[in-house]
């Protein structure tokens, strides 16, 4: 799997003269399939002479373990925040850059956790510029419905699902 990150990584190092050296940047979610591909971007070739330090955040030890497995990195610090309680580690000095990708929409997990979802993609969202540097940038995304409905498995990036906005 690293090599088809790495392969993809590749394509779109074009983009790292856009990040600032010595930058902190915070992915939560980092396990998901936006979450991956960024941190193999992050760690092509382009990005590594930038001298990134990447914090992430993920809500299990399963996730945990695997990032550590595909990216055995050093530059990896894991953090612990809550983002429904909104609960974060004290940090020195804030982030140049935030993906927030901790999201989900899921209509089953939403009809299970209604309170939990909305503080997810409202609060957490809102909470997350308080650690923004100034002129520090936030990417808020999920692709939890992006495939959802589509009936072509395996999924290609050629085919989205068919999910409208009221499901």
């Amino acid at each position: 799997m690293s090599e088809i990150l790495s392969e993809d990584a590749m394509l779109l190092a074009y983009h790292a003269d856009s990040f600032k050296s010595n930058a902190r940047i915070l992915i939560t979610g980092a396990s998901g399939l936006i979450g991956i591909n960024l941190l193999a971007l992050f760690f092509s070739d382009a990005f590594v002479k930038k001298s990134i330090d990447i914090y992430v955040c993920v809500n299990s030890e399963a996730s945990k373990t695997f990032l550590k497995t595909v990216f055995p990195h050093s530059r990896i610090q894991f953090i612990g925040i809550d983002l429904v309680g909104f609960e974060i580690s004290s940090f020195d000095q804030g982030f140049d850059y935030i993906f927030h990708l901790a999201t989900y929409g899921q209509p089953g997990r939403f009809m299970s956790e209604q309170q939990e979802t909305m503080k997810l993609n409202s609060v957490g969202l809102i909470k997350l510029f308080d650690f923004l540097q100034p002129n520090g940038r936030l990417f808020f995304a999920s692709t939890s419905e992006v495939y959802s409905g589509n009936p072509n498995i395996p999924h290609v990036e050629s085919e989205i699902g068919n999910t409208t906005t009221i499901h």
